[in-house]
């Protein structure tokens, strides 16, 4: 009997046993999942909020957005005040960028770092003259031979070629010459041309000096004819000569707006059936931005009345000095050796009576 009872006690005293070990097992599971899962917690907490800081600070606004988003029409432009949208066509859009690839290629090739110089010395224009008549022309300025800033004396050659609504297409060829002074401030020229007028084929001869100093100009150029008279109508027997003649200029910069000239000209034009052509011409010539110039000016002949005058050029290749979005003042403004190789200012055009 007791032997059983003691083989009972033992059992029950096992059965407790292994009870309270596997509570204890448990309640260590259970406090390892806790800890486990503050470990993750802890762990994922500072990527939590590094992702919510993140999503705070990134705002979508007018000023972090692109000013044009392509859309079905074309772009849209954004009005970052009120938040709306103008849609303009596709073809304004790539014409407005095709220009200022243009404008922007021509004009760094021609006056850039790395345009050529030959190219900073050619221009190309179209003018609007006397009664709104266009004018289109290419006009280049290069030495003959070796040039560089200390060269004292430089030989050049001048061409042009333009073509006008009501006379045509007009070719000017010449070779000049140049000497500067030691000091850079005075400067000696004289020059020939020839000149051809493809309508009715018209030819003349020029020849002409120069004296620049400072600010100042001098010029003198003559023009003489070398083709015969031509016969528009035989039946009324009417004819057309190239006029002979000469001008006297004189023209001067300023040295704080170097954009603006002026110049006073006195001209003397030779005619067989009529009165000689005496006369005075004093203007302005401005240049308004690195494009458009614009010469204007008051013409008096002799024994009738005067009358204003006016031209306004457009250039392809800007100019560096204007008066809108160009320097206003150059270094060196005494000195003349900017313009060992500008272009010689004289008549292109024929003139013929």
């Amino acid at each position: 009997m007791k032997r059983i009872v003691c083989v009972a006690l033992s059992a029950l005293l096992c059965c407790v046993g292994s009870a309270e070990a596997e509570k204890q097992q448990l309640h260590k599971g259970a406090d390892q999942s806790v800890q486990r899962e503050h470990t993750l917690a802890v762990a994922t907490s500072p990527r939590e909020e590094q992702v919510k800081a993140a999503s705070e600070d990134l705002h979508i606004t007018p000023a972090a957005t692109p000013d044009h988003v392509i859309g079905e029409g074309g772009p849209l432009v954004m009005d970052r005040q009120e938040t709306k949208t103008v849609q303009y066509s596709d073809v304004d859009a790539v014409n407005r960028a095709i220009n200022a690839v243009a404008m922007s290629n021509v004009s760094n090739a021609m006056y850039g770092a790395k345009g050529k110089p030959w190219m900073r010395r050619t221009t190309l224009s179209f003018q609007f003259q006397e009664g709104w008549k266009p004018l289109y022309s290419v006009e280049t300025v290069q030495p003959l031979g070796h040039y560089d800033n200390k060269s004292s004396h430089v030989w050049f050659t001048q061409q042009r070629i333009s073509r006008a609504s009501d006379i045509g297409t007009t070719l000017n060829v010449g070779v000049g010459y140049r000497r500067i002074s030691k000091d850079d401030r005075r400067l000696y020229g004289a020059h020939l041309f020839y000149d051809h007028r493809f309508l009715r084929h018209h030819y003349r001869l020029s020849g002409g000096l120069e004296y620049m100093s400072g600010e100042s100009e001098f010029r003198f150029n003559w023009y003489g004819s070398a083709s015969d008279e031509r016969v528009l109508d035989a039946n009324l027997h009417t004819l057309e000569r190239v006029a002979n003649g000469y001008t006297l200029e004189y023209g001067k910069t300023f040295k704080n707006a170097r954009w603006a000239r002026v110049y006073v000209e006195g001209y003397h034009w030779n005619q067989e059936r009529q009165a000689d052509k005496n006369g005075l011409r004093v203007g302005s010539e401005l240049q308004l931005t690195p494009r458009v110039s614009v010469d204007m000016g008051y013409n008096k002949p002799e024994h009738n009345s005067g009358g204003a005058y006016g031209k306004i050029t457009f250039r392809l290749a800007g100019s560096p000095v204007a008066w809108y979005g160009g320097k206003h003042r150059v270094e060196g403004a005494m000195s003349v050796r900017s313009k060992m190789l500008s272009l010689v200012r004289r008549h292109n055009t024929i003139w013929v009576e």
